[in-house]
């Protein structure tokens, strides 16, 4: 229940663990441009795209806008609509996307003091957010080293992928990656000499002058960043064992396979500038529809966090895109996005040195044997790879077809091509369980020089994260003696709570909008129901599968479990989410949402070696929980509505109990599709008489397996 709308707001971010987001007032924007999300109908644009300050219907949101003299507002994705927008994600679930019809891009005079815009944006209830287009920059600082050295493609060798090679084959074309990035040059030899199916290059779009041609700019008077993209692309993917240049990580074997299919997607200048707004566009562009992306690169940072740019963030990881990003060189601890985005959907990528270039030990780059002192680090870092002395593909109008680049954009897409190779073996993987296999797979760069390379010496820190991506590794844990399994577990303790205060939840479930409310802190101390000899990782699943939701605001409703790394055990970990309860201005306490602590349900993934008593279970083979369940509002007052979600078709039976276990109602009994539904029960019993207050159990059976949730009833 939404109380009212508040006078005026807080305008305060948080992440997904509940943290408040540290802003950054960067100078680098769009002059004159504004993103922003409204609450749903404060703009009265109906079908049209563009409008002007007569279409906000509020009159304090129209009152800045003539302030600061607005010249249009029009809608940012071409493909938004105000329905609900079910797809099906590349894992063949059917899902919801987030709604993004209320997001806009504001224009005003180029002299337009735009954070001053933004700020009094922010003071009003009708505004989610409010942000700066933003620009940002690459993550490489290439030089022109002549290409005439031996053993130029060492990080090939340092990350295993020959060996890797032996088990997939290089990637599968029917597995794209997309490079975020200034185009790609798809003239380029060792890139396919042309582009569209059938070729090395897929397709594009430039999303930078919303055109199909997607040719990376290139300028003979930059040398600094010109060419990026290609640069990228070819690490990631340009042909292999085809007698041209240099071998790319998802490059297929010559003759006959192409590897995975190559996505030009223009987000940048020649400068490799990206933009909020071309970033947002393509990111959704290509989760929300099939094109053929299954994994994102994107080699650059934004100066800033963006709303704008998480939301699409968002629906790509509902969508099951894999996400990679590089996470900077200025050698410091700063937060760079993409990559520290903190919910499920970011593999953030650092920098790993070539063996033998260690580190100063007297200065703070302490860490031993691979990593890169220039290489940004920080809580936010899953893992490394190669960043120096790589040679890739230049873009043609340069002497050079092939030249050298350092930087985390150069480590990126390492990750991405063995993304692409995971997904290549086994198609049926989620992006958590992608991002849980690289990680299982690192190799810890925390040892002294003597140790064995490849020994798996355990731990996170903050320099390396889980340590080097090791592409062998990660595919050796698809088969015997390896498992991938899932487990659930219901009910837990708050473990900290927040400060009351208005929060936005934007989502089809209540509460919408602006709500009064607390946020509280979920944990779970779970042991898992397999032996294990060995585990490499666990990690949470969250939409559609775990109920909590993340500490995020605002709060999209998306369902959230995180693993504490630091109790992950050979036995057992512990699990978290978060869940709100609503509270009066006074202080009364209203419903819980999702549900009550009690009932909240976790989800995790095990990759582990079990013991010999335990049959492997391959990731491809294994059977999807067949029902999962929740109910609100909880407690109720005159009724209650379930939403539950369905791994495959068929009849599904709703009912009512008390708590002695006497049959109440039939809420439903009939067919239902694949993906997410609701259904309503009235709270009344199989006469049709008010059931009386107190505790009921609502039961969902289908296909033989059956789900429970309380439901408390008040009158």
């Amino acid at each position: 229940m939404v109380l009212h709308l508040p006078d005026r707001v807080e305008y305060v971010r948080f992440d997904v663990q509940g943290n408040p987001v540290q802003e950054s007032r960067s100078d680098h924007f769009e002059p004159g441009v504004v993103l922003a999300r409204f609450a749903p109908g404060a703009v009265d644009l109906a079908d049209r795209r563009i409008g002007t300050i007569q279409h906000f219907r509020q009159g304090d949101v129209r009152a800045i806008m003539e302030q600061f003299g607005m010249l249009s507002v029009e809608r940012l994705y071409d493909n938004a609509s105000q329905d609900d927008q079910w797809i099906t994600s590349r894992t063949g679930r059917v899902v919801k996307a987030i709604n993004l019809w209320d997001v806009y891009v504001l224009r005003f005079q180029d002299n337009a003091p735009v954070w001053e815009i933004v700020d009094s944006l922010r003071t009003i209830p009708q505004c989610v957010y409010a942000e700066p287009n933003c620009a940002g920059q690459s993550c490489s600082a290439p030089n022109d080293t002549l290409y005439k050295y031996k053993h130029r493609q060492w990080n090939i060798d340092n990350v295993r992928l020959p060996n890797a090679w032996d088990l997939q084959g290089g990637g599968g074309y029917t597995v794209g990656i997309g490079i975020l990035d200034t185009g790609i040059d798809y003239n380029h030899i060792d890139l396919g000499q042309g582009w569209g199916e059938g070729y090395k290059i897929r397709g594009g779009w430039n999303y930078i002058d919303d055109t199909w041609d997607f040719m990376d700019d290139a300028d003979t008077s930059h040398t600094q960043h010109d060419s990026h993209g290609t640069l990228v692309t070819g690490i990631a993917g340009a042909l292999t064992n085809n007698h041209h240049g240099m071998a790319g990580v998802a490059g297929g074997w010559a003759p006959g396979n192409l590897g995975c299919a190559l996505f030009g997607l223009k987000t940048s200048n020649y400068l490799a500038v990206p933009e909020f707004e071309a970033l947002a566009e393509a990111i959704n562009d290509y989760s929300l529809n099939d094109y053929g992306v299954d994994i994102f690169n994107a080699s650059c940072t934004i100066f800033g966090y963006s709303e704008t740019v998480n939301e699409a963030l968002i629906n790509a990881y509902i969508a099951d895109r894999v996400f990679v990003a590089s996470k900077g060189n200025d050698g410091t601890s700063d937060l760079e996005y993409p990559a520290d985005y903190d919910g499920c959907w970011v593999v953030c990528v650092g920098g790993s040195d070539r063996p033998g270039s260690w580190p100063d030990q007297e200065e703070r780059r302490h860490v031993q044997n691979g990593y890169l002192s220039s290489s940004d680090y920080g809580q936010e870092i899953d893992l490394l790879a190669p960043s120096v002395e790589l040679w890739s593909t230049n873009r043609k109008v340069h002497v050079k077809k092939y030249r050298e680049v350092e930087g985390t954009s150069g480590a990126a897409p390492h990750v991405s091509g063995i993304a692409g190779l995971l997904l290549s073996e086994c198609d049926t993987l989620c992006a958590e369980d992608v991002q849980g296999l690289l990680i299982g797979s690192c190799v810890d760069i925390l040892h002294d020089e003597d140790a064995d390379p490849f020994e798996d010496l355990t731990g996170y820190d903050e320099w390396s994260g889980w340590g080097r991506v090791d592409a062998r590794k990660a595919l050796e844990f698809l088969s015997e003696p390896w498992s991938l399994r899932s487990y659930r577990r219901t009910g837990g303790s708050i473990v900290w709570s927040g400060g009351m205060g208005y929060r936005y939840f934007a989502g089809d479930l209540p509460p919408n909008g602006w709500v009064y409310s607390r946020a509280y802190k979920v944990r779970c101390d779970v042991t898992y129901p397999v032996q294990y000899d060995e585990v490499k990782h666990v990690w949470g699943r969250g939409y559609g599968r775990s109920t909590g939701w993340s500490g995020y605001s605002p709060c999209y409703q998306i369902g959230y479990c995180r693993v504490l790394p630091e109790t992950i055990a050979p036995t057992g970990c512990t699990v978290e989410t978060w869940v709100y309860r609503e509270y009066t201005v006074m202080g009364t306490p209203l419903d819980w949402f999702p549900c009550h602590p009690s009932d909240v349900e976790f989800e995790y993934r095990v990759l582990g070696r079990t013991c010999a008593s335990v049959g492997p279970t391959k990731p491809g083979l294994e059977t999807e929980t067949a029902v999962s369940v929740r109910v609100y509002a909880n407690p109720a007052r005159d009724g209650a509505k379930a939403s539950f979600t369905l791994a495959k078709p068929g009849e599904v039976t709703v009912e009512m109990y008390d708590v002695r276990g006497n049959f109440t109602s039939c809420v439903a009994r009939q067919y239902f599709d694949r993906g997410n539904h609701t259904v309503a029960w009235d709270g009344s019993d199989n006469e049709g008489r008010p059931a009386a207050p107190g505790v009921y159990v609502l039961r969902i059976t289908s296909g033989g397996e059956v789900r429970t949730a309380k439901v408390v009833m008040v009158r």
